[in-house]
């Protein structure tokens, strides 16, 4: 049994972060299960949580107020309602601010849940991080006071590359001014590529060019011991 408690406490810790992916395109035609709700798994934070997350250098991009956290962890269509709620939830600005993050759950005596959200389209659960952290991935969409978009189309290489908080909207976008598309994409273009990834992204144009993960060249990752692949 304290294995199987093990495991599962790992499971919330060790959430991997797409961060970013090449997404093959093609020339545009002329004409799962949800997290433990087991009270004994999740991590009681400590009245200096914030106070200690704080030191990371990331102190604006953090908040804990009943807004904030209540907004983090609902689910979508409230068919499920995540109790407890978040601790806080981090606006990250960078990769390295979502490493800082993992690495104080890490190295904390009591590692919390630390869990990565786009645009809250996840069931069940699936991403949620009761009494620990929620990652607000939408933050990411421009960096450098928003002069620099995570999303730019290689026209001679055919491929779109995207941070993966970009909605598959904004990617078709991009991708039709340079006269081209995704070669598969969801049938709902308002989610995240990220979201879509990591439930391999099946859609009507997965019966000729597979799922989207089968059309991805390379993803940039920050895994849950903080490694930056």
């Amino acid at each position: 049994m304290a294995a199987t408690n093990k495991a599962r406490e790992m499971t919330l810790i060790a959430a991997l972060f797409v961060l970013s992916c090449l997404l093959k395109t093609t020339m545009t035609s002329p004409a799962t299960s949800a997290y433990s709700r087991d009270d004994a798994l999740a991590w009681r934070p400590a009245s200096s949580l914030l106070h200690e997350l704080r030191h990371l250098g990331v102190r604006a991009l953090l908040r804990d107020d009943a807004e904030a956290t209540a907004l983090a962890s609902a689910d979508f269509g409230n068919v499920s309602d995540a109790q407890p709620l978040a601790a806080a939830v981090l606006y990250p600005s960078r990769p390295e601010d979502i490493a800082s993050l993992l690495r104080a759950s890490c190295t904390h005596p009591s590692p919390f849940p630390v869990s990565a959200r786009g645009c809250g389209h996840s069931i069940r659960g699936q991403a949620s991080a009761p009494r620990g952290v929620v990652v607000d991935m939408l933050s990411l969409g421009c960096q450098a006071g928003g002069s620099d978009t995570r999303l730019s189309v290689s026209v001679d290489g055919r491929y779109v590359d995207a941070g993966g908080e970009q909605l598959w909207v904004d990617v078709l976008h991009a991708a039709l001014a340079h006269g081209l598309t995704p070669k598969s994409w969801t049938d709902y273009l308002h989610l995240t590529v990220g979201g879509t990834l990591s439930n391999a992204g099946i859609s009507g144009q997965a019966f000729r060019h597979g799922p989207q993960i089968s059309n991805v060249q390379e993803l940039d990752v920050i895994t849950g011991t903080t490694e930056q692949d």
